[in-house]
């Protein structure tokens, strides 16, 4: 999940219930942010998203052999 601190559609404040009803996801708050984070911090939201696929991917071959 990744969640602006800044979020008037979908509150930070709800990231916690969220989390709850979403217990193995991972989460990423982006400072300064609102409703898009892929808009308004696109190298930064690129960054997590690339290091969340990376590590699945690693993840996924180490399971598969």
């Amino acid at each position: 999940m990744v969640w602006g601190d800044h979020d008037h559609i979908l509150p930070f404040s709800h990231l916690e219930a969220a989390a709850a009803a979403l217990p193995r996801a991972e989460s990423h708050v982006f400072a300064k942010t609102g409703h898009m984070p892929q808009i308004e911090r696109p190298d930064e939201f690129a960054a997590v998203v690339e290091d969340f696929l990376t590590r699945v991917s690693a993840d996924r071959q180490v399971t598969s052999i």
